[in-house]
């Protein structure tokens, strides 16, 4: 047997219960850091000894020709003899003696520990991404999320604990609309193959805050095959389109000041001397009727209002605008937040 034996391909060990070795195979010697002895019970002395001298794997293997008894029956497990890693696997047989194979899964796990370790340092990196991340499988069901998406689903209303979101879909894990929109964002991405976007939509939030989110999908596709499966980046950008809208009122501000300098020049001149006019008329009796008194003072009146708009285009601090026609161009509204409107309120109350 010994002979058939020698020329096995693998590293292969026969044993007794005792652990005494009635054969090998010639690369069996490699495996346990053992020169080649052409004396066959020489060498079978030598690994047993060697055996012995490694307390993991005798011990292994004494459990395991324990546990097996009977033909066919298996057992392995893993043995890291220096830098290698063997991958040691018993099978009983017929004869009441035991083969003890070794393979030599080192690269693989050193594949393995590199792909670990990189998944590790990626989800370190996404976690630090001020952007919502959610990544879904080909059958759109979260698979992994970050902290800030989790943040932003829970400001949505969601309430779901990220172990119990793993395996849903996003309509059961983000309060409607959000929900029912990114589902069908995400569905369009898997299909098309390319990158779909929803941008700036407003969504109502748990802290009565409107919240304004641009969700995009990528899909993640394998060579020659559909999506095998979607990443979403959610931005909240409330923010952002606050500074936007402050900065677009502040340059309608500085256009209407300009407007406004431009006005009061050009027209509080002219209705300067409208007005020094009216009085004078009006005071010298010129015109002494009532009917012509009235149309003087309503003169003044209305040369008053003209000079009360150009002051309060002046003094704006915010631009508002309201519907003067249904469906026409709006007009600002002068008089909103203004002393004068406060009065008229105060009055009416």
């Amino acid at each position: 047997m010994q002979e058939s034996l020698l020329e096995f391909p693998s590293p292969l060990l026969v044993v007794d219960g005792g652990l005494c070795v009635l054969g090998f195979s010639a690369k069996t010697f490699t495996v346990l850091g053992l020169r080649p002895l052409k004396d066959v019970d020489q060498a079978c002395l030598a690994l047993g000894r060697e055996i012995q001298t490694h307390g993991d794997l005798a011990d292994e293997l004494a459990l395991a020709t324990a546990r097996l008894v009977r033909a066919g029956e298996e057992d392995q497990w893993i043995w890291v003899r220096g830098k290698r890693t063997f991958e040691v696997k018993v099978s009983a047989r017929h004869d009441d003696l035991f083969w003890v194979l070794f393979e030599d899964v080192t690269d693989y796990a050193i594949s393995e520990e590199i792909l670990l370790n990189a998944r590790s340092y990626l989800e370190r990196v996404i976690s630090h991404i001020p952007l919502g991340v959610v990544v879904l499988t080909g059958q759109l069901r979260i698979s992994s999320m970050n902290p800030h998406s989790r943040a932003l689903i829970h400001r949505l209303g969601g309430d779901l604990n990220p172990v119990d979101a793993i395996g849903e879909t996003l309509e059961r894990v983000i309060p409607a609309p959000g929900g029912a929109h990114w589902h069908a964002l995400c569905q369009s991405a898997q299909h098309s193959g390319l990158r779909e976007q929803l941008t700036r939509r407003a969504y109502d939030a748990s802290d009565d805050v409107p919240c304004v989110l641009s969700v995009l999908a990528t899909p993640l596709v394998k060579e020659l095959e559909s999506a095998a499966g979607i990443v979403l980046i959610v931005e909240d950008v409330t923010e952002k389109v606050q500074l936007e809208n402050q900065l677009v009122n502040a340059e309608k501000l500085a256009t209407l000041g300009q407007l406004a300098v431009t006005v009061k020049h050009e027209i509080n001149n002219p209705l300067s001397i409208i007005s020094t006019n009216a009085q004078m008329l009006r005071m010298h009796g010129e015109y002494g009727d009532d009917r012509a008194r009235v149309k003087l003072e309503r003169i003044e009146e209305q040369v008053r209002r003209i000079a009360e708009v150009t002051e309060r285009l002046r003094t704006m601090e915010e631009v508002n605008t309201e519907e003067y026609v249904r469906g026409g161009v709006p007009m600002i509204d002068l008089w909103k937040d203004s002393p004068s409107a406060q009065e008229a309120d105060d009055e009416n109350v």
